[in-house]
């Protein structure tokens, strides 16, 4: 039922393997690696369930000025440390 499948998703960078999350977001080193993906990728397929749903929603997402904004933030946050 919905129920087991409530926060599964898979995230897709272009054509490389998915991610696999099984709740809301994800933790090093699996993150690194999406990150990775993302700067250099064109869209992010996602694949998810909402709570209590028992279809499988998709997503695209562009990917079109994420290493901009990534690598921005990254001064940012460097200069406030």
């Amino acid at each position: 039922g919905a129920s087991n499948m409530r926060s599964l998703g898979l995230w897709r960078i272009d054509k490389n393997k998915p991610f696999k999350s099984i709740r809301l977001g994800f933790e090093r080193p699996v993150l690194d690696g999406i990150l990775k993906e993302m700067i250099s990728g064109k869209i992010i397929y996602i694949r998810y369930h909402k709570k209590y749903d028992e279809f499988t929603h998709d997503e695209e997402v562009s990917l079109k000025g994420f290493s901009n904004a990534y690598n921005t933030l990254n001064i940012f946050y460097a200069k406030m440390k």
